[in-house]
């Protein structure tokens, strides 16, 4: 990472290097150490005088590249993995093993800007910000008495895609948690009919037709 620029015949694509994970010259574990300094903030400076101090000098410019590049393979790994859903082994210790698991499910709102081309185009007047709908996840284990588990990890996952996707990904996690030997499984949404007409094929993809499976709806 010199920032001098090469020329155009220098550059090229290498697929045995991008097949090894491999971004721009950097490796999946340089990646993914950029992306924890990241990740542990409070902000990008603060990153950038960690790593400093360990003689890895680069520009916050450069490492929000990095964190792109890796969210993009995290991203198309996840692709795969949905694509072979029947494929997925769940872990020998599975975590949901006899564990009451919830799911809780919600959508919200937020605007997409996208750039736009016009006649009379202005700096004032050159994109649009359509409406979009991300739809999310939680995944948790409660005690007996219904408190979420202190111990335990909360998993998010989530998308602005379709409908059909955000289920396509809790059933990937799922699967890969065990689900099918939970004790017991909690849905827990609003009334948005999205979140309620998935759950009957969530049940029928992963084979829970054994496994108690509690509805709620939270109309607060």
């Amino acid at each position: 990472h010199t920032g001098v620029r090469r020329p155009k015949e220098q550059y090229g694509l290498y697929p045995v290097l991008r097949q090894l994970g491999i971004v721009r010259g950097s490796t999946p574990r340089f990646l993914a150490e950029i992306n924890r300094q990241m990740a542990d903030g409070p902000s990008g400076e603060e990153a950038e005088e960690r790593l400093s101090s360990r003689e890895i000098l680069l520009s916050r410019t450069a490492m929000w590249h990095m964190v792109r590049d890796f969210a993009r393979i995290a991203l198309r790994q996840r692709e795969v993995a949905v694509k072979n859903l029947e494929h997925i082994k769940p872990p020998e210790d599975e975590p949901l093993n006899g564990k009451r698991v919830v799911v809780s499910l919600d959508g919200g709102r937020i605007r997409i800007r996208t750039n736009r081309k016009l006649d009379d185009q202005t700096s004032a007047r050159n994109f649009t910000t359509d409406k979009c709908e991300p739809k999310l996840f939680a995944i948790y284990c409660i005690d007996e008495k219904g408190n979420k588990d202190r111990n335990g990890n909360v998993i998010y996952d989530g998308t602005i895609q379709s409908t059909e996707h955000i289920f396509e990904l809790l059933k990937l996690k799922l699967k890969q948690l065990g689900v099918s030997q939970a004790k017991l499984l909690v849905i827990i949404g609003d009334g948005a009919p999205w979140i309620w007409k998935g759950v009957s094929d969530l049940r029928a993809t992963l084979g829970l037709e054994t496994l108690r499976i509690i509805e709620i709806i939270d109309w607060a």
